[in-house]
């Protein structure tokens, strides 16, 4: 299954991550006023993931943690 949008990826950016966690960043889907949403590559199983990545400034240390990546198996 692929992501499927009516637009390209914005192209990277300088500050712009080249992977986050397991997965390829290819490029920005959109940005908010919380958060950059990223189009990721996951290599196992090949398939393309939407990441939402929300600003440090918008967080606090408490919310930070309900945000972690869950344990894989």
């Amino acid at each position: 299954m692929s992501l499927k949008t009516d637009f390209p990826p914005d192209p990277a950016p300088a500050q712009m991550p080249s992977k986050l966690g397991p997965y390829e960043i290819q490029g920005i889907l959109g940005r908010g006023q919380s958060a950059t949403i990223y189009l990721g590559r996951e290599l196992f199983p090949a398939r393309d993931v939407a990441i939402k990545v929300y600003d440090s400034h918008m967080l606090n240390p408490e919310d930070r943690k309900v945000f972690r990546p869950a344990p894989t198996s």
